[in-house]
Formats: structure tokens, C-alpha cells, sequence
């Protein structure tokens, strides 16, 4: 819990305000009974957390709160007998107590930040996404510079997460507005928020604020999410009224220039150079980006506080690297890069998302057996719903390859078993298994689910091979290319999207 929360508790064991206060009486007129009692509920409070008691504290606390005393006690006691209580509470693991606790905290008018802080980690730590995406929100909009006390993963999780609750878009436009209202940047000056912003766009197309979304919309400078908005119908308002601002090559070439200006001053950060080579890969200048990946490397091999991100960002660095590599038709240095990513620990525990996407680059390769031997080395304990369907993919595909149809179907089970959470992994491995029946029938019902319809649509766009394309890769696209033609799904699309063949020329 965070560390003001615990100083609340801390403030009654050591005689602070709650139990001073405990010994406070009043010359006229005479304490109620109700209000001794209280008093006394708070110096017993205090003694039973100088001796080291807390689930004691917190009981006693308790039923302080539920006391008729506690309704006219002062506001900042009240308060201040809240957040220990939430504290305690916290400390106790009772999450039902600590949620509400710290509700009532922040329901009195002396409710800061920090309250507002406090009960979307609380929700956060009892597993209540719901309410902590409610609180997040809240804390958006009555305190938004208490956003910059997260780090731009949590923000960027959150919001996420706000997308997958009940009624989804409403709750993430809600949190999304307040956070542009509030004028959040990532701490990070290289992460790029191309997608929110296209989100976020069309929320305000659907609510009429077309000057907003137009705005947000020209913010847009990753070339996956300018795809999506030529080939999602709802941006037809936006895209047909300048179809010259939404150019893939064009919007890639401006945010090159805009990390190599930020790398002049910014020299600390490893996201800086990482950034810089996905775009350029995106260009077609692997060899640049593999250059400047490789500098970046071996600084950080030299000095292990070469960059202030290096714990977490140098296993990204070699995922990098291969992809350069990759792009650049080296596959077994682009495979010993994704080993070598595998082995850097992540934030002090095994990388499970490096050694996944070896298991699917492995995949791609041709190497089933070694494949399926990666996916079995990744501890499920560790890995999120997502990941587990990276793992069953990889195990699906390198199982049909290697001739083990049993193994794939069984994957392919677990993986249909995860529903949502698989995202594009199900249809990737439907491609493996040659069920494009299924697959057709995944696609159409996820276009007709206005969430889940983005990633698929993407997945249709025509874009041209890397300069050089796996067996494997174009396996897959052959397959892909056959659903794009079928009747179904280009019924199933024609009323919402289109598919937009790109040349070399428009990414490159």
C-alpha cells in the first residue's frame, strides 16, 4: 500500500492526532456517552498499535466508525481515522473493508489526490478492475496532475483495461477524455500514443466533436493505426476531408524526425534508439536500425546503468534487433537475438514475452520441434491471459507443422478456451491449421463486434511482403488471401470497412 497510508496508521500508534485527541475533553457541555465511547475506541486504537496488534487496531477502529461518535467528531479525525483504517486494512488483506473504508474517504469533501490515489490501488490489489477503472477515471478528472505519480505503463494499462469492462466504449472514452482533458504526457517522451489518439478520435466522431477528433486525428503518426482509419468506415468524416494527411510513408518519415530530434537532448533512455529502429524498419532501413540497435547493445553491455529504462527495456532492444534481422533475411542471428532477450531477466523475473516470441520466430523458421520445446520452457504461473494464447498459437502452428495433429487440436482447444483474451492469435492459428471455415467465421464475428473490430481489420489490409518472406509467412497469407475473398466476409465487411492495397511504395 502506499507509504501515506501506512504513515495514517502510523500517526495514531505514536500519539498524533487520533490519540491526542482520544484525551480531549471539552470543559462545556459534558461528552455525550457516545461521543466517550469514541473517544475512548481511539485510545484504545492507539494502544493496540504501540504494541504491535494491528488486526486488533483495526477492529477497534471499526467499531469507532460504526459509533454514533463518529458522526460529530471533527472532519479532518474522521478522515484521518479512514485512510488508517483503510491502512489496516489493507495490511489485513480485507479488501472489502479497505474498498470501503476508503470510499467513505473520498466520498467527504476533504478528500485529495491522494484519497483518489489510494482507492484505485486499493481496487487495483482486491482484483476489482471495475472500480479501479472508475477511480483512475475520477482521478483523471478532479486531480489529473496526480496522474504523473504513475508510470506510463500503469496509465497505459488502465486504459486498456477501461475497454474491456461493461459497456467498454463508454468507460473508455470517459477516461480516455479526461485524461487529453488533463493534459497527461507520458514520462517517456519516445512512447508513441498513435492508437489511443485513434481511439480516442473516434469517440469523438461518434459524439459530434468533429474539430476535436480532427485534431486528435492529426496527432496520429504510427502506420498501423493510419491504416486503420482508411479502412474503418466510421473515419470516412475525417480521412475524405484530407486523405493527404493520412499517408502511412509520409506520417512514418515525421515521427523518424521527431525521435532524432528528441535523442539530441534525451540520451538516457534505451526506449529512445529502440523507437528509432522500429521506424525505420517500418521504412525499409533495417540496416540503419540494426546499426543503431547495435550501438545501443553494447553500451548497455558495457555499463549496466548506461540508460535509466535498462532493466526494463534491453530484452525489447534484442527483440528488436531481430526483427531488423529478420527484415533483412538473416533468420539464425535474428533467432540467437531473440535467445539472447529471452535470457535478460524482466524486472527481475523470467521474460516470458521474449521467450514466447522466439517459440513463434522459431515457428517461422521452420524449426517446429524447437518451437514446441521453447513454449513448453515458459512457466504459464507467470503469464497473463494474452500470453498463454501466444503460447498455445506458437504450440497450435509448430504443432501442425511437425505433423502432430493431436497436439495442434488440443492446442487449438485451449486456445479457443480463452476467448477474448486470444485476440489475433485464434485466427493466426486457424491460418496453421487450414480451417478457414472457422477462421471465416472468427473474422465475421469480429467485425461485427465494433470492439473487437480493429486488429481483424488490420489483419485484411493488403500490405507487400518484407524483402524476404518466410515459407512460412507466405503460407500464411495465401490463406489469408483466400478469406479476403470469400463472400461471407466480404459481406460481413462491406458494411463497416474496406480492405486498402498498399505498395511498396505508400510505406516505404
Amino acid at each position: 500500500m502506499r507509504r501515506w497510508i501506512l504513515a495514517a496508521a502510523a500517526v495514531v500508534s505514536v500519539g498524533g492526532p487520533l490519540p491526542a485527541l482520544a484525551g480531549v475533553r471539552p470543559k462545556a457541555p459534558a461528552p455525550a456517552a457516545s461521543e466517550d465511547a469514541f473517544q475512548m475506541a481511539l485510545a484504545e486504537a492507539g494502544a493496540a498499535l504501540r504494541n504491535g496488534d494491528m488486526e486488533q487496531a483495526r477492529k477497534v477502529l471499526q467499531r469507532a466508525w460504526r459509533s454514533p461518535g463518529f458522526a460529530t467528531a471533527p472532519a479532518d479525525l474522521r478522515h484521518d481515522l479512514l485512510l488508517a483504517l483503510t491502512g489496516l486494512a489493507v495490511e489485513a488483506k480485507a479488501w472489502a473493508d479497505a474498498k470501503e473504508a476508503i470510499a467513505a474517504a473520498t466520498a467527504m469533501p476533504e478528500a485529495t489526490g491522494d484519497d483518489w490515489m489510494a482507492r484505485w490501488e486499493v481496487a487495483a490489489r482486491a482484483g476489482d478492475k471495475a472500480e479501479a477503472v472508475a477511480s483512475l477515471t475520477t482521478l483523471a478528472e478532479r486531480f489529473p496532475k496526480s496522474l504523473s505519480d504513475l508510470d506510463d505503463d500503469t496509465v497505459d494499462y488502465w486504459i486498456n483495461e477501461a475497454s474491456r469492462q461493461p459497456q467498454g466504449e463508454a468507460v473508455h472514452f470517459r477516461l480516455v477524455d479526461a485524461v487529453a482533458k488533463g493534459g497527461w504526457t507520458p514520462a517517456d517522451p519516445f512512447v508513441d500514443l498513435s492508437d489511443m489518439r485513434r481511439r480516442y478520435a473516434l469517440g469523438l466522431l461518434t459524439r459530434g466533436r468533429v474539430a476535436e477528433a480532427e485534431r486528435e486525428a492529426a496527432k496520429v503518426t504510427f502506420g498501423e493505426a493510419i491504416m486503420l482509419m482508411r479502412a474503418d468506415k466510421r473515419f470516412d468524416a475525417l480521412v475524405g476531408t484530407g486523405p493527404q494527411r493520412f499517408v502511412v510513408k509520409s506520417a512514418s518519415q515525421a515521427r523518424l524526425k521527431a525521435i532524432e530530434a528528441l535523442l539530441k537532448t534525451d540520451t538516457r533512455r534505451l526506449s529512445g534508439p529502440i523507437a528509432q529502429a522500429e521506424t525505420l524498419i517500418a521504412l525499409n532501413r533495417a540496416d540503419e536500425a540494426l546499426a543503431v540497435l547495435d550501438a545501443a547493445i553494447a553500451r548497455a553491455n558495457a555499463d549496466p546503468k548506461a540508460f535509466d529504462d535498462q532493466s526494463t527495456k534491453l530484452s525489447w532492444a534484442h527483440n528488436t534487433r531481430q526483427a531488423a534481422l529478420n527484415w533483412l533475411g538473416r533468420r539464425e542471428e535474428a533467432l540467437e537475438a531473440l535467445a539472447a532477450g529471452a535470457r535478460v531477466p524482466e524486472r527481475g523475473q523470467p521474460n516470458i514475452n521474449q521467450t514466447l516470441n522466439l517459440a513463434v520466430a522459431q515457428v517461422s523458421a521452420n524449426q517446429p520441434r524447437a518451437a514446441l520445446a521453447t513454449a513448453a520452457s515458459a512457466r504459464m504461473d507467470l503469464m497473463s491471459p494474452y500470453g498463454k494464447a501466444v503460447m498455445l498459437k506458437a504450440k497450435t502452428c509448430a504443432a501442425a507443422t511437425a505433423g502432430e495433429p493431436a497436439l495442434a487440436l488440443a492446442a487449438r482447444r485451449e486456445l479457443e478456451a480463452l476467448g477474448d483474451a486470444a485476440k489475433g492469435n485464434s485466427l493466426d492459428a486457424l491460418l496453421c491449421v487450414g480451417d478457414l471455415d472457422a477462421a471465416a467465421k472468427l473474422v465475421i464475428a469480429r467485425l461485427a463486434d465494433a470492439e473487437s473490430r480493429s486488429p481483424i481489420l488490420l489483419e485484411l489490409q493488403r500490405t507487400p511482403p518484407s524483402p524476404h518472406p518466410t515459407a512460412y509467412g507466405l503460407s500464411q497469407e495465401a490463406k489469408l488471401e483466400q478469406l479476403r475473398q470469400r463472400p461471407d466476409v466480404l459481406a460481413a465487411l462491406e458494411p463497416i470497412g474496406r480492405i486498402v492495397r498498399y505498395a511498396p511504395a505508400d510505406l516505404w
